[in-house]
C-alpha cells in the first residue's frame, strides 16, 4: 500500500470513529457524511483501488437519510472492513494484484471479482448493500432537497458544496467572499 493511499485510507477511518463516537449524528464533517465522502472520493486517487474501500463508500451511500440504528451499523460494518485492510496487511487487494478473469472480469489476486462502478439506483428501489445481510428499506428524507443552483463566479462562497460554516467563516476573515475571490 502506498504511504498516500494508507494516508488517505486512515483519515476515513478516523472520521468514521469520530461520526460513530459523536453518536452517528452527522454532524462530525461540515455538510455531512455523504459531502465528506463525495469530497474523499475526488481525492482519494490509488485508494480506490481497494476492496475495502469501495464496499466502505459503498455501504455509506445515502448516510444522510437513514435512521440513526442504520447509521451506527453502517459505520461498524464499514469501521471493520477498514480495520481488516490494515491488519490482513492490503496485498491481497491492492490494485496491483488485480487479474483478468476468463470472461474479462477483472478479479483480486484471491480470485474473487473486483467490483464494477457503481450505477445509480433508481429512486423506488429499495437500498441493497454489497455487505448488507438482510433487506434494508430506504428513508425518505424529512424536508425535500433544495436544488443547488449552477455557481457562478459571482456566487458566495458559502455556496460551494463542501465548504460548510466555519470554512466561510474562515474565508470572508481572509476577505474572500465569492468563489471569484
Amino acid at each position: 500500500m502506498e504511504i498516500l493511499d494508507r494516508e488517505k485510507i486512515i483519515a476515513l477511518g478516523k472520521l468514521l470513529r469520530q461520526e460513530s463516537e459523536a453518536g452517528c449524528a452527522n454532524t462530525v464533517a461540515d455538510g455531512g457524511l455523504d459531502a465528506y465522502l463525495a469530497q474523499w472520493h475526488a481525492e482519494a486517487n490509488g485508494a480506490m483501488g481497494y476492496e475495502a474501500v469501495r464496499q466502505t463508500l459503498a455501504l455509506l451511500a445515502d448516510y444522510d437519510v437513514q435512521p440513526l440504528n442504520a447509521r451506527r451499523e453502517m459505520l461498524a460494518r464499514s469501521l471493520a472492513a477498514l480495520r481488516a485492510l490494515f491488519k490482513n496487511g492490503a496485498q491481497a487487494q491492492s490494485p496491483e494484484h488485480k487479474t483478468q478473469s476468463a470472461d474479462g472480469g477483472a478479479e483480486t489476486a484471491d480470485g474473487q471479482p473486483a467490483l464494477k462502478r457503481r450505477t445509480p439506483r433508481p429512486e423506488s428501489s429499495p437500498q441493497s448493500s454489497v455487505l448488507s445481510t438482510g433487506p434494508a428499506t430506504r428513508v425518505a428524507p424529512t424536508t425535500p432537497a433544495i436544488p443547488t443552483k449552477p455557481l457562478t463566479l459571482d456566487s458566495p462562497i458559502a455556496d460551494v458544496p463542501g465548504i460548510g460554516k466555519a470554512n466561510a467563516t474562515s474565508f470572508k476573515r481572509l476577505s474572500l467572499h465569492t468563489v471569484r475571490d
